[in-house]
């Protein structure tokens, strides 16, 4: 049996939502799942480097269908897991 722990009910993304980590945009990937208190993504990175956990940043969200584009939110990474099918 799976319990969400979540404090906030996640709804599945768009399919051409995008997230964008600021640290030199290096990290940038397509949202799976967004809610007001996170959101998930899958990466496509070239290096294999594992971004540090409880590492404090900014991510840009992009909404390519109406154009959305919200710039600097803050974030914290909570974890890093690598994706086996990439």
């Amino acid at each position: 049996m799976n319990t969400e722990r979540r404090r906030f009910v996640r709804v599945t993304a768009q399919n051409m939502a995008f997230a964008a980590l600021r640290d030199g945009f290096k990290t940038i990937g397509r949202i799976k799942d967004i809610s007001i208190g996170g959101l998930c993504f899958s990466c496509f990175k070239e290096n294999s480097e594992k971004i540090s956990e409880s590492h404090h940043t900014q991510v840009d969200i992009f909404l390519s269908k109406s154009d959305l584009h919200l710039r600097n939110v803050p974030c914290k990474i909570m974890y890093d897991i690598p994706n086996s099918s990439n």
